[in-house]
């Protein structure tokens, strides 16, 4: 599984992201391992989050808000952090 510094790394070159939010996130997953629920937004808006149950990564938004462009910047985070709900 993906260390929490990388996950981000994939959360900032696909999802909008910003670094401002890193340390962050890293200090929550530390913290939370195996139930992190980390409400990053980005280009998935206000319900984008990444979570973790401690075997596996995944990100989602409110379904209210997906598009077709969330749609795929979920699926292309979800493969690259070897996610998927």
């Amino acid at each position: 599984m993906m260390d929490a510094d990388a996950v981000w790394d994939v959360l900032m070159e696909l999802a909008g992201a910003t670094e401002d939010w890193r340390a962050d996130f890293v200090r929550h997953a530390g913290l939370n391992p195996t139930d992190l629920e980390y409400r990053f937004g980005g280009k998935l808006g206000f319900g984008g989050k990444a979570r973790t149950d401690g075997r596996r990564w995944w990100v989602d938004c409110y379904p209210e808000d997906e598009t077709p462009e969330r749609r795929a910047i979920v699926a292309a985070v979800n493969a690259r952090i070897g996610g998927g709900a």
